[in-house]
């Protein structure tokens, strides 16, 4: 009987101590687990708007993290430091790796707004995506850099696209989030900086009319709100999909400073401007200024000239914007020059002058009703080299009816 029970408490300390003993690896187990979830992190951090034209569509980045390593480097999207190039739409970018202190440092001093969104990728996945970043950084500058396709937002995507197996990010609901037009986009999206809505609506030509693809048309001010509605989709299976974030999103830095437009807008500019001309127009004819009238109508040519030089390279070659047909060129092109180089000896060419101003009074009346490229300010200036115009023809045609009556 001694003998049974002794068995029988050795049975249960061995079941006991094997139950001590499968816990415990199951411990270790999660634990091994949780380790490996969160060996590397992987995030999409957004900063708001700057006073700066190229900061007013705000700037995207993606921070990656490794606690057990002491790692933490952002991930930005960089352009050579070469204003002519950048100009010329020739500037290559492509991803640097910044100590993640470093670079929260800056927009500190700035007061800008730092928020990051943890993205919902395996361990296998964030560690490809730091792969890649790194592989990026180390084949150096070698993707042109655009405004609106080539920028920090697409290639952040596609970076972390790139890692994805048989996945993509689904991004066919945003096309009903975003109806306006691309014109209508960029004027929402900088309309806390009315001279950079100014220069970028100047440049965006007949593309303002279109529609780009969602994930073209991405700015940081808007992005988290569609992604947070975006999912990872299998694509083999539809139905198959995840979160393209997990957890809440972090407020790494407080918004501060916001920029806010000044009294002087371009509106602003374009009345004062119409308004001196007329009013020189006027007092040019009451007080006989010929050669005041002679040498604002030659700082006008001159200026439409280049300005319409720099904006057909703009249209046509340089790819910064994104090439195309632009509604400026109509009033802003060299083709006056030509004409006055090969035909200002002619009798005829005073009447160039009101043909040209026919044709800038028909741009502003037509124009407003068939594309969204155009605005009140660029209108205004348009109406006031058609006042010049027309004030020439007036000029010259009164020459020669003088001239005609001095024969005779």
């Amino acid at each position: 009987m001694s003998s049974l029970r002794h068995i029988i408490n050795e049975v249960l300390w061995c079941v006991i101590m094997l139950m001590i003993h499968c816990f415990a690896i199951c411990q270790a187990s999660a634990a091994t687990s949780q380790d490996s979830t969160h060996f590397v992190t992987a995030s999409l951090m957004v900063i708001s708007p700057g006073s700066e034209i190229y900061s007013v569509f705000g700037h995207c980045v993606l921070h990656m993290q490794c606690p057990s390593k002491d790692l933490d480097y952002v991930y930005t999207f960089e352009t050579e430091p070469n204003y002519l190039k950048f100009f010329a739409g020739k500037s290559k970018a492509c991803f640097v790796a910044v100590p993640a202190q470093e670079f929260l440092q800056q927009y500190k001093a700035e007061g800008r707004g730092v928020t990051e969104y943890e993205l919902n990728l395996t361990p296998h996945e964030k560690q490809e995506l730091w792969r890649a970043l790194d592989e990026d950084m180390e084949e150096g500058p070698r993707r042109y850099f655009t405004f609106f396709r080539n920028n920090c937002i697409t290639l952040s995507l596609l970076m972390v696209e790139s890692v994805l197996q048989n996945e993509y990010i689904d991004f066919s609901h945003f096309g009903q989030l975003m109806k306006p037009t691309n014109g209508e986009g960029i004027r929402y999206l900088s309309r806390h900086a009315p001279w950079a809505e100014f220069v970028f609506m100047t440049f965006l030509g007949s593309q303002a009319d279109d529609y780009w693809p969602a994930e073209d048309r991405m700015a940081p001010e808007i992005i988290t709100t569609y992604l947070k509605q975006g999912s990872i989709v299998s694509t083999q299976n539809s139905h198959i999909r995840r979160p393209v974030f997990t957890g809440k999103e972090t407020r790494l830095l407080p918004l501060r400073v916001f920029p806010t437009s000044t009294g002087f807008t371009p509106l602003v500019f374009s009345v004062i401007f119409l308004l001196i001309i007329v009013v020189l127009t006027v007092t040019e004819h009451l007080c006989c200024w010929e050669r005041e009238r002679g040498v604002t109508n030659t700082l006008l040519f001159v200026v439409q000239t280049l300005f319409g030089c720099f904006l057909l390279y703009f249209s046509l070659v340089s790819n910064l914007f994104g090439r195309g047909w632009n509604w400026y060129l109509i009033p802003f092109n060299p083709l006056p020059l030509v004409v006055w180089l090969c035909f200002r000896h002619r009798p005829l060419y005073n009447n160039v002058y009101a043909v040209y101003a026919l044709i800038l009074l028909m741009f502003i009346v037509v124009t407003p009703f068939i594309t969204d490229q155009v605005d009140a300010a660029h209108l205004l200036i348009v109406a006031a080299l058609m006042v010049r115009c027309a004030d020439r023809y007036y000029n010259g045609r009164k020459e020669q009816i003088n001239m005609i009556s001095t024969n005779k």
